[in-house]
């Protein structure tokens, strides 16, 4: 219950925050990170709505990097976590997303992944910035009405 939540809160936050110039989608959105060979699922989004206004109606994954890609926890079978979620990012970044943007319910922190810059760690009380001018602080997200 609480992955959905919280997915559905970020997707509601993003999409009042970027408006109409953005796509906000969520729901282990299949994404080629390299055409025809490797793909993976993302659990939210973030696409420049000029970048995939030919392809909202497709059902087939897309080629398009996202601007920002949004995980909450490891929901995979893997031996470790951590080195999941190093590759994860890595490939993503190196694929052309901006920002990787990790969620862990426990312990309550956030992992930020920048091409070319070291990861960020934050307390569920820090604000993130998750794209230039939107702030994230999950804190006052989770705990709305």
């Amino acid at each position: 219950f609480w992955h959905s939540d919280l997915l559905a809160s970020l997707i509601w936050f993003l999409k009042n925050e970027l408006g109409s110039a953005y796509r906000v989608v969520g729901g282990e959105l299949g994404y080629w990170v390299e055409r025809g060979k490797t793909w993976r699922s993302l659990d939210l989004a973030v696409f420049r709505y000029e970048d995939v206004k030919d392809r909202l109606e497709s059902d087939e994954y897309i080629d398009v990097p996202p601007v920002l890609v949004v995980e909450i926890d490891v929901r995979a079978e893997v031996e470790s976590d951590l080195e999941y979620v190093w590759e994860k990012s890595e490939q993503l970044l190196e694929s052309g997303v901006e920002k990787v943007v990790w969620i862990f319910t426990r312990p309550r922190k956030v992992f930020v992944f920048e091409k070319g810059k070291r990861p960020t760690i934050y307390d569920w009380g820090e604000e993130v910035e998750l794209l230039e001018g939107v702030k994230l602080h999950l804190n006052d997200l989770l705990n709305r009405p």
